[in-house]
């Protein structure tokens, strides 16, 4: 198992990319994964993106770099494609982004009781159902006891955030902000949100009240067709919890 290390409010591990440590960003709603400009200089392959004006979470990426004999939890992957982009060193000071695309190759189980994940080879036949859509885990949640299709379960986020457009049918109470709060997206752009309370959400087993949550629009924000999103479920609502998932039942199991 590999340790996650809690850095400013954010998940992060070590794994081993081309003989080489590189920490880590854990984050789950990242669909591919990342290294810095820096750690490429010391990769043999570099050349454009498959496909061009490719967008990745963080601002337009024009390098992609073949890496070999990725370590994660002692696992080996002889190849993978990283994207290069330097725009999330201005908000963690790390070598790179572990994504999905790389956490879903296996069966994978965090604790975030203990801090820790690896990959786990054992079947689940049964559990909480989920989706996978553009290397993103997506859960169907009941809040104030409606059930809402479609948030990311997202490692790389702090809170709890609903579609702003859901907030009546939810019965979302809305509570005062503090002024100085800002949130902006994986550009750096602030976003127009509001801040609810959610007095009930709950997830199989997993269940949390009085919750502080942002509700903003996604709507406005998706740029990816044929991809739906309707919340993100952040570490104010996992944390204390274990999560094993089968990538190929589509199962999970929470504690």
């Amino acid at each position: 198992m590999i340790e996650l290390k809690r850095i400013d409010d954010h998940f992060f591990c070590t794994i081993s990319l081309n003989n080489k440590e590189a920490l880590m960003l854990f984050d789950t709603a990242a669909g591919i994964s990342y290294i810095s400009e820096e750690y490429a200089e010391n990769c043999k392959v570099v050349g454009k993106a498959k496909s061009a004006g490719q967008t990745g979470n963080f601002g337009s990426v024009k390098l992609v770099k073949e890496l070999n004999n990725i370590i994660i939890d002692g696992i080996t992957f002889k190849t993978h494609n990283f994207l290069i982009d330097e725009k999330f060193k201005k908000h963690f000071s790390c070598d790179g982004v572990l994504g999905s695309d790389l956490l879903t190759k296996m069966n994978l189980k965090i604790d975030f009781k203990n801090d820790t994940f690896s990959f786990n080879p054992k079947h689940l036949e049964k559990g909480i159902p989920f989706s996978i859509n553009k290397n993103k885990i997506f859960f169907n949640p009941s809040i104030n006891g409606t059930e809402i299709e479609n948030l990311i379960f997202d490692t790389g986020a702090s809170n709890l955030s609903i579609e702003k457009e859901l907030s009546s049918k939810l019965n979302l109470g809305l509570i005062k902000s503090d002024p100085e709060l800002q949130i902006c997206d994986s550009n750096g752009n602030l976003i127009e949100f509001e801040n609810y309370n959610v007095t009930k959400f709950k997830l199989d087993n997993l269940i949390k009240h009085n919750v502080s949550t942002y509700g903003y629009s996604f709507v406005n924000s998706r740029k990816l067709k044929n991809f739906n999103q309707n919340g993100i479920i952040g570490k104010s609502v996992f944390d204390g919890h274990t999560f094993e998932f089968d990538f190929g039942s589509k199962f999970c199991i929470i504690e």
